[in-house]
């Protein structure tokens, strides 16, 4: 599976063949051929989730809210103890990006949970100014911001890519509202910083001309506040190391997704558990979310 990131891939970069091996490949002549089915995919992915859409009208709620100059989408599936999703996708993080994955936790969690997919400011749908200032909190305070407008108290989030920093912000905000966490091969530093200042480049690059309210120097504020950071970017060793919700973490295995972060996060948590291998069998991950969730969620919400 190519990460969703990965729309810039300087450096040679260790993919595993499936058997076991890894392979090495030179982006130099990878670049465009991983850029094109990236593109394809994004494509793909817009017309299932069309196709969704039409079919399973009955079971989604699509909004919309705003809050100051902020409006966000979301999706609202299934019923039940809430879970918030954070999509993967790096800084273009949307719902839709959940269709085509690994497995798909709209679908397969919608019939057990209340599933709310969200597009992150600036991405999908998903609206707002740029600011100097913009940084994880500001995506924090449109999470809690959505839970007030939802009136949700308690709840598990999900977060896969970008995602598991966001989860984290939630943790670090409103540790009491997180009843459980799960942490799809997460976002991390491991000499890869240049990986996500040109992954946010090429996002902004798109944007600017419809933000003029933004200097490049607000923009280059915005991604230092983003990827300047160490660990998860958002989030220390000591918050990990006394973080006492229960965490799920689904190991990563590439370079914006570092396998030693997925390790270090489950070695330093009290009340972690790893998965290694979790891609393969869908149904078999799926099956071992919805039983870990279930196991944290209170008997009233």
């Amino acid at each position: 599976t190519i990460c969703r990131c990965a729309m810039h891939l300087p450096g040679s970069i260790s993919m595993n063949s499936g058997n076991g091996s890894s392979t090495t490949k030179n982006p130099t002549d990878q670049a465009a051929t991983c850029l094109k089915r990236i593109e394809n995919r994004a494509i793909a992915d817009n017309q299932d989730s069309v196709f969704r859409l039409k079919t399973d009208a009955k079971r989604i709620s699509m909004s919309k809210f705003t809050h100051g100059d902020v409006t966000i989408n979301y999706e609202v599936h299934g019923e039940g103890f809430p879970l918030l999703l954070f999509a993967p996708g790096g800084m273009r993080s949307a719902a839709s990006f959940w269709r085509g994955a690994e497995w798909d936790p709209i679908e397969t969690l919608s019939p057990h949970f209340k599933v709310i997919a969200m597009d992150q400011r600036n991405a999908g749908e998903s609206t707002a100014p740029v600011s100097s200032n913009d940084g994880w909190h500001t995506y924090t305070g449109d999470h809690l911001a959505l839970l007030r407008h939802l009136g949700i108290d308690r709840l598990h989030v999900l977060g896969g890519c970008i995602g598991g920093p966001y989860c984290f912000g939630m943790m670090q905000a409103a540790p009491q509202r997180v009843c459980a966490a799960v942490l799809q091969q997460s976002i991390g530093f491991e000499d890869n910083r240049q990986l996500f200042y040109d992954m946010f480049d090429d996002w902004a690059v798109g944007l600017k001309a419809s933000h003029t309210e933004a200097t490049d120097a607000d923009w280059d504020s915005f991604r230092g506040n983003m990827y300047d950071g160490d660990f998860l970017f958002n989030t220390s060793q000591d918050f990990v190391a006394n973080c006492s919700t229960p965490l799920l973490v689904l190991m990563g295995s590439d370079p914006y997704h570092p396998e030693t972060i997925s390790r270090e996060i489950a070695n330093l948590a009290p009340n972690a558990t790893l998965v290694e291998d979790w891609k393969e069998d869908g149904r078999e991950t799926a099956e071992r979310v919805i039983e870990f969730l279930r196991e944290n969620t209170p008997t009233s919400s």
